[in-house]
């Protein structure tokens, strides 16, 4: 159960992160990007295999967000270059998550991190390693 929560709250953070990431001025390559996800959770004994998913991000229109799994708020938002940082709070069915990242963009290809902590979950705290790549044109 505590994987299937960390799951679902994974997916908002991530879809709100990307949202929040669209719109910024970077040094990005607009365009449909695929994007690998790496979650690393403190005190499990198995590693939970990466998410890969496209999608379409641009300068100027938001990646389409979902709210069915709980609300989310980026605050402090940050830039320096093509480094943004920021911080997350997020609530759901899974309880409350709390966190901080930061995501670089480089023409065609992306990296970034970022750490939550879940007090709800026995203080449950998830590493989340990201890359990316421009793949083409948005369909």
């Amino acid at each position: 159960m505590r994987i299937l929560s960390a799951t679902l709250i994974l997916t908002v953070l991530l879809t709100l992160f990307f949202s929040a990431t669209a719109t910024a001025d970077y040094d990005i390559n607009e365009g449909l990007w695929e994007i690998t996800v790496k979650v690393e959770i403190e005190g499990m004994p198995m590693m939970m295999p990466p998410i890969t998913n496209t999608q379409c991000i641009t300068k100027d229109t938001l990646v389409p967000k979902s709210d069915q799994y709980g609300e989310c708020r980026i605050t402090n938002q940050r830039t320096v270059g093509n480094r943004l940082t920021y911080d997350i709070a997020c609530s759901g069915p899974g309880g409350t998550v709390k966190g901080s990242g930061e995501v670089t963009y480089t023409g065609d290809t992306m990296t970034g991190s970022m750490e939550t902590n879940m007090p709800s979950q026995d203080d449950m705290k998830m590493t989340t390693k990201m890359s990316g790549k421009r793949i083409g044109p948005c369909k």
